[in-house]
């Protein structure tokens, strides 16, 4: 089989014989000298390894080494053997708690529905109870109902599901603005109060009268009721928030009597102050 070669002078196909190689060849177009080329080497013949009779061989290729940095095998063998352990901790741990759980009780029949007199008296908290409150400085004595723990100057008492009273004493003194001020005192209002035909601060006086040497005053709104006293230096407020909820208002007529005031009023500016009696 021949080949061909290209002229370098004009590019024209000269067919080579078999077996020229790496001779000169001229072109009969142009006249110029090529030389053939040789033929590439052919590759050396695949040379089997000998095999010694009796012996066993595998052809099959060796596996890739591991990288280099890997985690070597023996890691491997001993993190499995940790997660062994701790899964057979956790394992006994939870048995242990189960263990000691309370066996469940069978359910029994179930208890009879409470009755409203009962889910009142839950709801209501502890029994009504009277206590005593008193104000040191003035010499004010008192008495509300509860059923809880009462404050110092409050109580409250659960009537019912839902409603309730609020008992209240407030207790301050006179202000030396309204003490010099005509017609702002205090006192000047509760003697000038008339019961269903005037009103003080908004509410209407209700009853008047006087207790231990001081005026004092019943005054209602549509949600409370008050007992308001006064001397020249103090004003006393008993008050009843929702008193519509005391049927009767049983708990506001004893909140009210209650009340004393075991020191006598202060003179007045004025007022002459009487010499104590002789001794006899």
């Amino acid at each position: 089989m021949s080949n061909a070669v290209i002229c370098a002078g004009c590019a024209a196909g000269l067919a080579v014989p078999p077996g020229v190689t790496g001779k000169a060849l001229r072109c009969p177009r142009c006249g110029t000298v090529n030389t053939v080329p040789g033929a590439e080497p052919a590759p050396p013949p695949r040379v089997r390894a000998r095999r010694e009779p009796g012996y066993e061989y595998d052809d099959a290729p060796s596996p890739r080494r591991r990288e280099e940095g890997g985690v070597p095998e023996w890691a491997w063998g001993v993190g499995a053997a940790v997660v062994g352990v701790g899964a057979i901790v956790v394992l006994g741990l939870v048995l242990a708690n189960r263990a000691q759980e309370p066996a469940a009780v069978p359910p029994g029949p179930n208890p009879p529905a409470p009755t409203p007199a009962a889910l009142s008296s839950k709801r209501a908290g502890r029994p009504e109870t009277w206590v005593t409150g008193t104000h040191e400085a003035s010499g004010a004595i008192w008495e509300f109902p509860t059923t809880g723990w009462p404050a110092s100057f409050s109580s409250v008492v659960r009537i019912g599901d839902r409603a309730s009273l609020t008992f209240s004493v407030v207790i301050h003194e006179v202000s030396e603005k309204n003490r010099t001020t005509p017609g702002a005192h205090p006192l000047g209002l509760l003697r000038a109060a008339a019961p269903g035909r005037s009103r003080m601060w908004g509410r209407l006086v209700e009853s008047t009268g006087t207790r231990d040497g001081r005026p004092t005053a019943v005054l209602r709104t549509q949600n409370a009721v008050a007992l308001y006293a006064a001397d020249h230096n103090t004003t006393y407020e008993f008050t009843v928030i929702t008193p519509q909820h005391d049927g009767g208002e049983a708990r506001v007529k004893r909140f009210f009597d209650s009340v004393r005031i075991t020191k006598p009023p202060p003179p007045e500016p004025g007022v002459p102050v009487p010499d104590p009696p002789a001794a006899k």
